[in-house]
């Protein structure tokens, strides 16, 4: 398959990965310099799964998963079984993204409505894989936006994807020099519809906007419980990562200890923050983060909502159950007392 390099826009306002300026070796490899895009898939499905069953009888590795001339599959199947199907057999067919980097996948010769009828909801729960090949020089770091997308594979090696397409989620992997195989998971009902690409990575440890926050009432202050999500690019374990949290006006600055990231993994890290000046006129609270460790640091900007009276707000609150920040709404009533 095809891939494209395009520029790419820095996610976060990002320092420089510190060891880059450093002599001797790196203790990881380098990230991907632009974008990739794939302009062309190879998909093969529907498959019928149910809600839970899945596509083991049909497809037992999908990691392995290639096909025909494509990988080592050279000998892979050019047909599979498909109940779903008119013929009751699928083959391997070709789609494209869109301008904006959407693939939409429909299915000729698969009756949704007759099996709708008859079977309900469950019954256009499919199973459908993509297929893709990326070629980079040598080996590199990149992280990879799956939206849209439950699981994926790259060279038989499985991620979580981002199913529900928050927009968020980044996930970090490393490609082999040469050929890499990439297999896609896709589960929804009837058509499916996605976007894969890698970006460039920033620093070895990165923030992810993705911070569970409280809401500040008008003239409210006091102390606040946040969450901050802290990406592990690397894959070596980041034992002495730190973060930096306020602005040393309303929100004074603390610094906290992540504790250890696994490598290419994620962490919440729970803070607790004190807002010492009140929001009044402001409609949101913008608090600086940042991460740092030995090989780099990066920064980012949380935004706090100000709340007016009779407006829903948000609590923050340490689970008892696993330690981490967790939250509730509140909605006054309209005869309210405290």
């Amino acid at each position: 398959m095809k891939t494209t390099l395009a520029a790419a826009g820095l996610l976060l306002c990002l320092f420089p990965c510190a060891s880059s300026g450093m002599e001797g070796p790196q203790e990881f490899p380098p990230s991907i310099e632009d974008t990739i895009r794939i302009d062309e898939w190879r998909f093969l499905g529907p498959f019928s799964v149910g809600y839970r069953e899945g596509a083991q009888g049909v497809v037992p590795r999908p990691g392995d998963l290639v096909p025909p001339g494509g990988g080592p599959g050279a000998a892979a199947p050019a047909e599979y079984r498909s109940i779903l199907r008119q013929g009751g057999a699928v083959r391997w067919r070709h789609v494209s993204p869109d301008s904006t980097g959407w693939v939409s996948i429909e299915f000729d010769s698969v009756y949704w409505d007759t099996i709708m009828n008859v079977y309900g909801y469950a019954g256009l729960v499919n199973k459908t894989f993509a297929y893709a090949e990326i070629d980079v020089p040598a080996e590199r770091r990149a992280l990879v936006v799956a939206e849209r997308i439950g699981t994926f594979f790259i060279n038989s090696v499985e991620y979580g994807g981002d199913p529900y397409a928050h927009g968020f989620m980044r996930v970090p992997v490393v490609l082999g020099e040469g050929k890499n195989r990439v297999v896609l998971s896709l589960s929804g009902f009837a058509g499916h519809r996605f976007r894969f690409e890698l970006l460039p990575v920033p620093a070895p440890v990165m923030l992810l906007d993705d911070y569970t926050t409280p809401d500040l009432l008008e003239g409210e202050t006091g102390a606040f419980h946040i969450g901050v999500t802290v990406l592990n690019t690397t894959a070596a374990a980041v034992d002495d990562a730190v973060l930096t949290v306020g602005d040393g006006a309303a929100v004074p600055r603390k610094v906290s200890p992540v504790g250890p990231i696994a490598p290419l993994c994620v962490k919440k890290v729970p803070v607790a923050i004190q807002v010492i000046s009140p929001p009044d006129g402001r409609r949101e609270v913008v608090v600086p983060v940042a991460v740092a460790c030995a090989a780099g640091a990066s920064a980012d900007s949380m935004r706090l909502r100000v709340r007016g009276p009779g407006e829903s707000f948000k609590r923050t609150f340490i689970s008892r159950i696993d330690g981490s920040c967790q939250y509730f709404a509140v909605l006054p009533p309209e005869v309210f007392s405290p």
